[in-house]
């Protein structure tokens, strides 16, 4: 699900009330910073929710099979809800990022009946010239 719209009118409150902030994982881009800052970020988060140690990984791909990893890990029948909140200030820091997430998500996401992936953002020029 893309959720997207000018900066500041509530798309992140709303999922987070939505949703009751009960995300299997959650990571929000961070304006104006290189890759290795997202994957970092990527990686600390990834730490907070399994309770692990987690490297950062070496590139996006290395990051969507750690997530892939961790979201396999618990069987359950519960949804998996997973949320990148400004999504567009991680895929501008390299041109990796959307290749990986395709791969991740037509390879696993689709065929999980118990994931949903909420994508958030307020640079609709960059889901139009993007995603279509």
């Amino acid at each position: 699900m893309l959720i997207y719209g000018r900066r500041r009118v509530g798309k992140t409150y709303l999922v987070n009330q939505f949703f009751i902030n009960d995300f299997a994982f959650r990571l929000t881009g961070s304006f104006n910073q290189n890759k290795h800052f997202q994957l970092r970020n990527f990686a600390l988060e990834l730490e907070r929710k399994s309770r692990e140690k987690a490297t950062i990984p070496a590139d996006w791909s290395s990051a969507f099979n750690m997530l892939r990893d961790y979201l396999d890990k618990p069987p359950s029948d519960k949804k998996a809800i997973v949320f990148f909140d400004e999504m567009p200030w991680l895929s501008t820091k390299g041109p990796d990022f959307l290749p990986a997430f395709e791969c991740f998500w037509n390879q696993y996401g689709c065929a999980k009946s118990n994931l949903v992936f909420l994508v958030c953002s307020s640079a609709t020029s960059w889901k139009k010239n993007t995603l279509y």
